[in-house]
């Protein structure tokens, strides 16, 4: 087991590092700053977005960032 955690250590400091969900957030408002979706929408938005940041964020938390910035829209 000490075996296997010392290697997903090893694996884990090449892989990306995602942004933060603060991070995230404000990726996202950058983002619907720049585009003119609407709630109707979103599927697109996330599609252009998770294109653009998908290495750099996780999803989920940038799922609900974008449905946080598009309500009401």
């Amino acid at each position: 087991m000490k075996n296997l955690q010392f290697e997903i250590g090893v694996v884990e400091e090449y892989l990306p590092k995602k942004a933060s969900p603060g991070d995230t957030e404000a990726l996202v408002q950058k983002f619907l700053a720049a585009n003119s979706f609407t709630e109707k929408q979103f599927g697109q938005a996330m599609g252009v977005f998770m294109k653009a940041h998908g290495s750099q964020v996780d999803p989920a938390a940038a799922n609900a960032a974008l449905r946080k910035g598009l309500a009401g829209k």
